[in-house]
């Protein structure tokens, strides 16, 4: 399929439950293993008290970032990839990272007018009419 016959899409990008779970899985993964480490280690040094610190500071980052995930846009207008953040419009190249058919994560490189990164987590259920659209484009758009 080349990229001319991808169809043209747009996609809201909102807070995913799926990313949520996957924060709240590893997360819960990531203490239980501090715990274990700090329950199993013969004496307590500096290093148990900063691994806590860390792992408190990390969970509270990542948190945050998920709660405030701007209202986006990924559009594929059959030639290029644009993420809409309220006014702004970002030139990006996307990279499926993973792909488990209801949801997705993504890592969108920035190209114009600015250099930098994301990841977002598309998922199915937040715009079911448009999904099959937004998973041909990103196929079709990769070989084009």
């Amino acid at each position: 399929m080349s990229s001319d016959r991808a169809p043209t899409v747009s996609y809201a990008l909102t807070s995913s439950g799926f990313h949520a779970a996957a924060f709240a899985g590893l997360t819960l993964l990531a203490g239980m293993s501090l715990g274990l480490w700090m329950a199993l280690s013969a004496q307590w040094a500096w290093m148990h008290l900063w691994s806590a610190f860390v792992f408190v500071f990390l969970w509270v980052w990542a948190y945050q970032a998920w709660a405030r995930q701007p209202e986006q846009c990924l559009r594929w207008d059959g030639q290029h990839w644009v993420l809409m953040q309220g006014p702004e419009v970002i030139l990006v190249q996307p990279r499926v990272v993973m792909d488990l058919q209801r949801h997705m994560l993504l890592h969108l490189r920035f190209q114009a007018p600015a250099k930098g990164q994301c990841w977002v987590w598309p998922a199915a259920s937040s715009q079911p009419e448009r999904w099959l659209d937004l998973r041909r484009a990103l196929v079709a758009s990769r070989q084009g």
